[in-house]
C-alpha cells in the first residue's frame, strides 16, 4: 500500500546506518518530468543511499551509492520484459530528441 511504502521510506531515512543521498518521487504525476519511465506509466520512489555502518567502513563501501527502487506490488506485477523493452525504445527516442535540441540550441548561441 502507499502507507507501507511511506513507512519504508521513513525507516530508511531514520536508520543511523544509512545515509540517504536523494529521493525521487515518481509516484506523484505533478512531480513528473517528460522522462521515458513516466511516459510509460512507471511509478516508483527511487532512493539513492549509502551504508555508513562500522561494517560498511570496515569493508570500504561507505562511499558506494546504491539505488533502491520501491514499487507498489500492483505496479511491480505489471512489469514485464516486453514492457521494459518498450521503455528502452522510448528512452532511446527521447534521448535522441534531447540531443538534437541541445545541438540546435548550441548552434544558435
Amino acid at each position: 500500500t502507499p502507507q507501507d511504502l511511506a513507512a519504508c521510506v521513513h525507516a530508511l531515512c531514520t536508520d543511523q546506518d544509512i545515509a540517504v543521498e536523494r529521493i525521487r518521487n515518481l509516484m506523484d504525476s505533478r512531480n513528473q518530468s517528460e522522462s521515458a519511465a513516466t511516459l510509460c506509466g512507471f511509478r516508483a520512489v527511487v532512493i539513492n543511499l549509502r551504508f555508513i555502518s562500522p561494517l560498511a567502513n570496515q569493508l570500504g563501501i561507505e562511499f558506494h551509492v546504491c539505488e533502491l527502487v520501491l514499487l507498489l506490488e500492483s505496479i511491480a506485477l505489471c512489469i514485464s520484459d516486453e514492457g521494459h523493452a518498450d521503455y528502452l525504445r522510448l528512452k532511446s527516442v527521447l534521448d535522441c530528441e534531447q540531443s538534437l535540441w541541445s545541438r540546435m540550441n548550441s548552434k544558435r548561441s
